[in-house]
């Protein structure tokens, strides 16, 4: 297929006894630091959640796979013209009065099909203020997702980090998990919610047609626990005009396909580091601590920031990986078989 579009596929490549012996130690180093990253953010997001402090929400959170729309009576050509509806389900996690854990979900409804920066920010713009409305305190807010460069993990998401709280008065810090590795509850709350859609179409009770039917038909479940919120299109397009407004201020961060945890320090500075540590020195009532010993990198999010100087050549590599969403080296080894080859 001739469309432009790059594609990965399985090839086979026949080495001799030596080159396998290289080649298959090369990856097995790989494999191992990817197991161990899995391990550590997965340690990581438990740890926090125990640990976390009064004022501060961690919310864990994914874009479901699109919903799609039906009726239960059509023809057959609608079953090809079906239209989509956008999922992006999120659980918050906050410290109650008496000390304990508690949770509370909600999913976000769009017929925005874009799954980009953009509808994120609208997401979060919405879910911050509403959280900042139900505890007026809080402080920090930890963001914790699978690592897609094309919705979470890009410079656009790294500034909105930094400048969280000049823009909602609260400090942010952001934690990918491991590539693969990002299945959570989330996923749950979002099959709960389309299997619920899909009884109620069977059942008569509704006809789902967009993200506005959507919205009515889980608004309708009055015993469900899980609350709906609607991104509309207007809403996207000012979030996506922002964006692209300090797309002209901001650069690629250096290493972004490697970075599995930022926190914010001020506007267009911020800590990264390839996994996340919430020890006592680096993690406490305020955050994400700017001084500590366990090797977090000092990074600039805009071009004419005098602090750092970047490797220029790195971050050229970084803009071209996070637009073409390249995978890393350990992905792509492992789409790979080797045989040995005739001796």
């Amino acid at each position: 297929m001739n469309d432009g579009k790059e594609r990965m596929k399985i090839v086979d490549i026949e080495l001799g006894k030596d080159d396998f012996k290289v080649e298959m130690v090369k990856q097995f180093e790989g494999f191992t630091c990817h197991v161990d990253r899995v391990k550590a953010q997965y340690t990581a997001v438990r740890d926090m959640k125990k640990q976390l402090p009064n004022n501060h929400a961690l919310v864990q959170m994914d874009f479901a796979e699109n919903y799609s729309c039906q009726t239960l009576e059509e023809i057959q050509s609608a079953y090809w013209n079906a239209s989509m509806v956008t999922l992006h389900p999120t659980i918050t996690y906050v410290r109650s009065i008496d000390g304990s854990i508690v949770h509370f979900s909600t999913v976000y409804v769009s017929s925005v099909l874009q799954h980009n920066a953009s509808i994120v920010y609208a997401i979060l713009k919405d879910l911050i203020n509403h959280l900042k409305d139900d505890n007026p305190k809080l402080t920090n807010i930890h963001f914790w997702t699978d690592s897609p460069t094309s919705q979470y993990r890009n410079k656009s998401i790294f500034d909105l980090i930094s400048s969280c709280e000049t823009k909602f008065s609260i400090k942010a810090s952001w934690h990918y998990f491991e590539c693969g590795h990002g299945k959570g509850p989330c996923d749950g709350i979002g099959g709960t919610t389309k299997q619920n859609a899909d009884n109620a179409v069977k059942q008569g009770k509704a006809t789902i047609q967009d993200g506005h039917d959507f919205m009515a038909c889980a608004l309708s479940e009055s015993a469900s626990q899980i609350s709906y919120r609607y991104i509309s299109t207007e809403e996207f397009e000012n979030s996506s005009k922002e964006i692209e407004n300090r797309l002209k201020e901001i650069k690629p961060v250096k290493g972004t396909m490697q970075l599995h945890a930022v926190a914010a320090i001020a506007d267009g500075r911020i800590l990264t580091k390839e996994t996340t540590c919430v020890c006592q020195q680096c993690f406490g009532d305020d955050g994400f601590k700017e001084t500590t010993q366990c090797n977090w990198t000092d990074q600039s999010v805009f071009k004419n920031h005098d602090q750092l100087t970047p490797d220029i050549h790195q971050t050229e590599i970084d803009e071209v990986e996070i637009q073409n969403n390249v995978p890393t080296e350990t992905e792509i080894s492992l789409d790979h078989q080797i045989k040995i080859g005739h001796m």
